[in-house]
């Protein structure tokens, strides 16, 4: 949890960032999922981690993750409908 929340701090090398936190087992600890049912931790760890500046995201779930970080570059872009 203490990198996630320091993501945005890696980003002052600029180089290209990964995050593989794809049902993790830290995930399951704080809500108690077993790891089929990781998606929803999964996705927000995505979506925070897209919003610091990672710009490669390791996941199982590639399509739901797809659409959870496009909402987020919409919701980010000016020019979005």
């Amino acid at each position: 949890m203490q990198l996630l929340r320091a993501t945005r701090g890696f980003t002052k090398w600029e180089r290209p960032l990964l995050l593989g936190v794809s049902r993790k087992s830290f995930i399951g600890q704080l809500t108690g999922a077993p790891v089929a049912e990781r998606l929803a931790g999964s996705l927000a760890c995505a979506v925070w981690a897209v919003n610091a500046g990672v710009q490669i995201i390791r996941t199982h779930d590639v399509k739901a993750t797809v659409q959870a970080v496009r909402m987020v570059e919409a919701l980010r872009t000016e020019n979005s409908e």
